[in-house]
Parts: C-alpha cells; structure tokens; sequence
C-alpha cells in the first residue's frame, strides 16, 4: 500500500494538474492527499479521475486560500470518521486488509492556531486503532536541523509539537531523499528551505509495516515536495552475515561449544590462529544453532500451548510440579527473545522486571528503515533508485580508491607528513610504545568496548570475549 501527500498549492491550472497526474501514475499510489487546492466546490473529482482514482472526498477553498483533497482506491474501503480544514481522520483496509487508522494533517499557517489542531489530534485518539499513521504537512518545524537560512531566527512552536507526538506516544518515521520539503523560493538572502511535510506512527503500525520506506520527492512547481509512503517496501533477499546471539549464552552446552571449537589445533601466527578460531566457533554455532537451540517463537508457541493444556487438566500434585517446570521453561525462552531483541537493538540496558520485547522490536524496525539506502547521486549527478545500480556504484566507488594506484611515492608521502603539525614521541614515549603488550592491557580494552556495538566482518561483538573466558 503506498499514501502520497503534497501541498500543491492550487489546482487550477491545467498545467498543474497534469504534473500531479504525472507523479500518481509514476507512484501509483492507493491513497492520495492533496492540500492548499484552493479549487471551488465540486471540481475534485474531476482531477482524482484523472489521477486514476475511483473514490474521493473534497473540501473546498475558504475564500482563496485553502482546500483539502483526499482520493482511494476501491481496495481500502476508507471512511472519513471526522473532517476540518486541518484534519481527516479515516478508518481503512491496506491491501492485505489490514484494518488501520490515518490521520491527514494540515498544520494552521498561523502559529497562535496551531495549538488547536494539535489540541483535536488528541482528541481523535480515541478513534483511531492500534495501528494509527500521520501524515500530512504539519506547518512545523521540529528542530534548528530541520531548517536552513542565512537569518538565524527563534524556533516557535517546536516543543508544543513534541509534547503532542509524545503525549499520543507515536515515533516519527524514517525518511530518505530530499532534506528539506518546502522553500519560499525568495531570492539570495531572503531564501529558506524547511522541512515540514512528514509522517508519525504507531509502535503498532511500525511493528505491522516494518518494510516502510517514506520518500520525500523533489520541490518542483510547488514550494512544498510530495511524500510517498510505500508500507512494505521489498529490498532484494541477501544472506545474513553471521552474528553471534547474546541468548546462546544462556543455554547450558554453549561454553562448552566455543571451549571445543576454539580447542581445535592450528598453526601460523598468532593473528591467522585467532582468526581461524573464530572462524571455528562461526562454523560450530551455525550447525548448533539449527539443530540444538532451535527456532525461538517456534519454540515459545509451542510451550505456551503446552502451558495451556497443562494449566487445563491439574488434578494432582504431580502436575502442579509440572506446570511449574513447564513456567520457568516458558520464562527462560521469553528471556532468551528479550536478550534477542535488546541486542539488535543495540541497547544497553533491560528494565529488570519488564518484558521489553515490543520496545526493542520498535527500536530495531526504526533503524532499520533509517538505515536503508533506496537512492544514491553519481558523480554526474544523476539518482540511481535500482537496488543492483546502487550496489555497483558503491563497489565501485571503493574500488576505485583502494585499488593501489596512487600517483605519490612513498618519498613524496613521507615528505607530506613531516610537513603536518605532528607532536614528536619523546624518548620516554617511545620506550612505553615499544614494550610488549600486557595481559591486563588487553583485558582492559576488551572491558571498555560496548557491549553490543556493532561487531566486525567476523561477527563476534564484544561481550563474547568477556563472557565465554578465553581470554
């Protein structure tokens, strides 16, 4: 399911509404807002058909100014539960149907009135499901790095902003493409680009569409860019790099495992040994993990349904013995999944007591979707939006620059760095870097890494050297 939303800025040109037609065939997407249409009673129809859509809604201007569009495909079975000149809150199906709530935004131009709007979303709490999206222009800005000018100014309206999205606890999602969604295309000093067009969710609808991809486009004819949100955005299947799980420790024979797979004999350096070490225990713990410690959620169902059967038929005291066996089995496997989460996560800490899975969950979907890379500019500035451009252009980007072909000589380097403002090792300096490392050096750098840092090519973070002892 894909949601567009643009301030167009008016309607009534010809012109303009065949560059809108433009983007909605390019983007297809299955909901279309349109804002500041500023079009005349019963004129949107006229430009949904032609943008492809069968269904939609319209808010005329207010002298004008002003005007609301909302267009749907006969798929989502939307309906408006309530409707302003600054909010349309829906109830609808996404393509797998999927029932979810969207509240469209149009932020009050005059900041005295924003608190309003702000005021009714909270209201339209109560109406919306679990999973609730936002999206729209909210006329805001949320910080100084959401803004660009020569004229440094007060950032109004901000904090009421924040409390709003706090208050309804939602997670603003991750965005990639243009920076800022909005210009006043004024000329030289007077210039200023915002970013006021974007999207906040649910920790329920980002656990539901953990795939999205929410894309702001170029400003063009407008001097606001659209946003399209694509709800299950699909990225090429790739292989998961090896990484060695937190939750493993917990099982009984996992010391035992690394003990043998690092007992293994090898020769060579003490580098190429440690190094094929490691590769031991990577080899060790793929086979392990599928055949001893098996599939978590499999596992934690079907304990659960164990639970529940057992709990159903007590009629002894030695069933009360094993509903409670079953009990701490079921808790060390909730455990387990919460170690599991909390380290993709990459936090550091676990509220004792708590279960705070659906937390880490969210945290690691929003990295996720930050961390994708749909687009990249070439050095012709050109956008490549094709995931297998993007890997050539990124190989070979790092091949051009490793690939050993450095014009300098290592007499012109070395010549180079003795022009640099470098501070000379003392002699006593030298003699410290020049005697060999101690046990305790390494044992106290290894300590001082992150726990769950992101781990190297070998896939081994830094509290397994802490916690297996093979130091």
């Amino acid at each position: 399911m894909r949601v567009l939303s643009w301030n167009y800025r008016g309607l009534g040109k010809s012109s303009v509404v065949l560059q809108c037609q433009k983007i909605a065939q390019e983007y297809w997407p299955d909901v279309l807002f349109l804002m500041e249409t500023k079009l005349t009673k019963d004129k949107g129809e006229e430009i949904w058909s032609r943008c492809g859509f069968f269904y939609g809604w319209e808010l005329p201007r207010d002298g004008l100014s002003g005007g609301i569009l909302l267009a749907w495909m006969p798929n989502q079975r939307l309906q408006i539960r309530y409707a302003s000149k600054n909010l349309v809150h829906t109830d609808l199906l996404d393509n797998k149907g999927t029932p979810l709530s969207i509240t469209f935004a149009y932020g009050h131009p005059v900041l005295a009135k924003r608190e309003d709007v702000w005021n009714k979303l909270k209201d339209l709490k109560m109406l919306t499901h679990l999973n609730w999206l936002c999206i729209g222009d909210f006329n805001q800005v949320l910080s100084n790095d959401d803004k660009f000018s020569f004229n440094q100014g007060v950032l109004l309206g901000a904090d009421s902003l924040h409390n709003v999205i706090s208050e309804l606890s939602l997670c603003e999602l991750a965005t990639s493409g243009q920076r800022f969604t909005w210009m006043n295309k004024r000329e030289e000093g007077d210039f200023v680009m915002e970013r006021l067009d974007r999207a906040f969710a649910s920790v329920d609808w980002i656990n539901t569409y953990p795939n999205y991809a929410l894309k702001k486009l170029p400003i063009a004819r407008s001097d606001h860019g659209p946003i399209i949100l694509v709800f299950d955005f699909k990225l090429p299947y790739r292989r998961r790099p090896f990484r060695f799980e937190q939750m493993w420790l917990s099982h009984s024979s996992c010391k035992n495992l690394v003990r043998e797979a690092w007992g293994v004999r090898t020769t060579g350096s003490r580098a190429y040994q440690f190094r094929t070490k490691l590769s031991n225990v990577r080899r060790a713990f793929y086979t392990w993990n599928k055949e001893v410690f098996g599939r978590l959620e499999h596992d934690i169902a079907h304990k659960q349904a164990q639970l529940q059967t057992m709990q159903n038929s007590i009629i002894s005291i030695d069933d009360v013995r094993k509903d409670k066996v079953f009990r701490e089995e079921l808790e060390t496997l909730l455990h387990r999944e919460e170690m599991m989460w909390a380290q993709k996560a990459r936090c550091n800490w676990i509220i004792l007591g708590d279960r705070n899975t659906k937390y880490f969950q969210t945290v690691v979907k929003q990295r996720r979707a930050k961390n994708k890379i749909l687009q990249l500019r070439t050095e012709d500035g050109s956008v490549i939006e094709d995931q297998k451009g993007i890997e050539n252009l990124l190989v070979n980007h790092f091949q051009k620059s490793y690939d050993g072909s450095v014009s300098a000589s290592f007499e012109n380097i070395l010549n180079e760095i003795q022009t640099l403002p470098i501070p000379l090792v003392s002699s006593q300096q030298s003699c410290a870097l020049d005697c060999p490392v101690s046990y305790s050096e390494i044992e106290s750098t290894i300590f001082q890494l992150g726990s769950h840092k992101a781990p190297g090519p070998d896939g081994i973070p830094a509290f397994f050297i802490r916690n297996i002892g093979i130091l």
